[in-house]
């Protein structure tokens, strides 16, 4: 019996490493706010309200600089854009706990933590592996 599983076969799903690395860091953010916000005894509303915006706010600071990394060959200039994406957003968070409720914004504040020092170490980890598979 020949079974022939195309779906299945590495080659069938094209997908760059840029594009492999985004999926990475998005699903490693969404499981750190699934964790942090798990460890809350709130109402579902509070924590899918807080979850959710640790994810999007993570997601949004920490995407874009591995598409900058390749648009940018210079490394101060790629740094600095980096810097210059990351500070507007981390502060639009920041402005954003002063609106949360009382009760949501310590769970807000750990999924939002969580969310950033778990992603930031692997796309740390990513940027540099760009880095050296880019010298080879």
């Amino acid at each position: 019996m020949n079974c022939n599983f195309e779906l299945f076969h590495s080659s069938s799903i094209r997908m760059t490493t840029g594009t492999k690395n985004i999926l990475l860091l998005n699903a490693v953010t969404l499981l750190a706010a699934v964790i942090a916000v798990a460890t809350f005894g709130h109402g579902v509303e509070t924590k899918l309200k807080c979850g959710a915006l640790a994810f999007a706010f993570t997601s949004l600071g920490l995407t874009p600089p591995l598409v900058i990394q390749k648009l940018f060959s210079h490394g101060a200039a790629r740094q600095l854009v980096v810097v210059l994406w990351r500070f507007p957003v981390l502060l639009l968070a920041a402005w954003t706990i002063r609106y949360v409720d009382v009760e949501e914004r310590n769970c807000f504040i750990t999924a939002l933590l969580a969310c950033y020092f778990i992603s930031l170490t692997l796309e740390s980890w990513l940027l540099v592996r760009g880095v050296r598979d880019n010298a080879q």
